[in-house]
């Protein structure tokens, strides 16, 4: 059974200060609407291996994908009991080696 994640207020406002500015124009403009930010952010949780544990608050790191950009890295602190995503911010970009 997967565990829908509710993202906050503050969550969704905390996306639109850190992550929505680091995005190509194409992704800004579809992320306008408020539902398709919760579309994203579902789905970045429910790629999240959640498990019900003493701790209320619990802090994952998950990858956001970017169009024609390295991905970013995301910590998201969810309250797995209640089912819901309190807050998020980027860690920096996922940079690949480059091999000579």
């Amino acid at each position: 059974m997967v565990l829908k994640i509710q993202p906050t207020h503050h969550a969704l406002n905390r996306f639109e200060q850190r992550i929505k500015p680091m995005l190509s124009a194409a992704q800004r403009e579809h992320l306008r609407d408020l539902s398709n930010v919760q579309r994203v952010l579902f789905s970045i949780c429910s790629k999240l291996k959640l498990n019900h544990g003493d701790s209320t608050k619990q802090r994952f790191e998950a990858l956001f994908y970017r169009d024609g950009k390295p991905p970013l890295r995301l910590a998201l602190v969810i309250d797995v009991n209640q089912g819901v995503l309190i807050t998020l911010w980027c860690l920096g970009v996922v940079r690949q080696k480059k091999w000579a």
